[in-house]
């Protein structure tokens, strides 16, 4: 079977994971996805013999079996009339797969637009539009429970929730060496506003954390196109003191490697949603820092309690305090998933199973 899969490409650690671990899981079938104006966006799959290009004119000249929204937002809507237009052309082109006899599946998704600030509540037009949309999809699954709740409010009984799907893959590398306090840096291109105040608020923690023990710091480029984290850990390094203890660690298409590396901190700063995840999965502990719903929603239903910093508020946050939770009271950021938790987050690939039969 052909699939046109609709996927985030921007060099970007959790979405090349998730669109390798969809490829791996369908490896009897051609996916195809766009890499829109760049195409340096497909070498992480050059790997991956089943995945291919396709260019966005060629919407309805190829014939595929089947669309896969991966991840990302039910419609596009943000409460302006643009995306209420998009919105209703994201729905047409659904209706135009349904004629051609295409399945439909999301996964991973969330309601409205996938970047929304925290604590935006749905309107009545999101509401409408949400339902209106989900007529033509087959298949729908979720990573947090709130928007399953959300949804089956809504009437859509063929939702399915199950934790990221990131949380299931599993790690065959040797214990290594747990030596680093990692630290994912986070460049927004939505919150820009609160880019100055996470540079000096990192730098503050780093130079407290390295003259306080001995250490090392691995600062983690998760981004490295558009949102460009590695422009923020440059500018971190330029910054810091002693620079002998810090180190730079780019996802530069190899995600085998960026794990690796992952894995041997003792203790995690996570900003961006996955490098939480990993964490998590890896029993690493880590202190969270929250500038989306997803990363709130995700320690909700994991029922944490301990310390969240939100990137809003982060000038102030106390460095001395922040420093003495890492280095001494590491057992309070130990956020726990179970073996079930982690085993039930396959559920998302495991929809997929019956097209590999026969």
């Amino acid at each position: 079977m052909k699939f046109k899969v609709s996927a985030n490409l921007d060099n970007n650690y959790g979405d090349d994971e998730m669109l390798t671990m969809l490829a791996k899981k369908l490896s009897k079938h051609s996916l195809y996805v766009n890499p829109g104006r760049e195409n340096l966006h497909m070498i992480p799959f050059e790997k991956l013999e089943n995945v291919y290009k396709y260019e966005k004119t060629n919407h309805f000249k190829k014939d595929f079996d089947g669309y896969i929204k991966l991840c990302g937002g039910i419609t596009p809507f943000d409460g302006s009339i643009s995306s209420i237009i998009k919105t209703l052309m994201r729905i047409g082109l659904l209706a135009v797969y349904k004629l051609k006899k295409m399945n439909v599946i999301y996964i991973q998704t969330s309601t409205g637009n996938a970047h929304r600030g925290l604590g935006n509540r749905r309107t009545l037009v999101e509401k409408l539009l949400t339902k209106a949309l989900l007529l033509f999809v087959d298949e729908i699954t979720v990573r947090h429970k709130s928007i399953f709740k959300e949804l089956r409010k809504l009437g859509v009984k063929k939702v399915k929730y199950y934790p990221d799907m990131v949380f299931s893959e599993v790690n065959n590398y040797d214990d290594p060496v747990k030596d680093s306090l990692g630290i994912s840096v986070y460049r927004s291109i939505r919150n820009k506003k609160y880019n100055l105040d996470y540079l000096n608020k990192m730098v503050e923690i780093i130079d407290l954390y390295t003259t306080t023990t001995e250490g090392k710091v691995k600062l983690f480029a998760f981004d490295t196109a558009i949102e460009n984290d590695l422009w923020m850990a440059n500018l971190i390094y330029s910054k810091i003191k002693d620079k002998s203890k810090v180190e730079i660690i780019s996802h530069l298409s190899d995600s085998e490697r960026f794990t690796k590396e992952l894995i041997t901190c003792h203790t995690m700063i996570g900003v961006r949603f996955h490098s939480i995840v990993v964490a998590i999965r890896e029993k690493i502990p880590v202190l969270p820092i929250i500038y989306a719903e997803k990363t709130k929603s995700t320690l909700d239903d994991l029922n944490y309690n301990g310390k969240r910093i939100y990137l809003n508020n982060i000038k102030d946050e106390n460095a001395e305090e922040i420093v003495n939770l890492l280095n001494n009271e590491r057992d309070k950021i130990n956020i726990y998933a179970s073996e079930e938790y982690l085993l039930e987050a396959n559920g998302h690939l495991a929809i997929f199973d019956k097209y590999n039969k026969g």
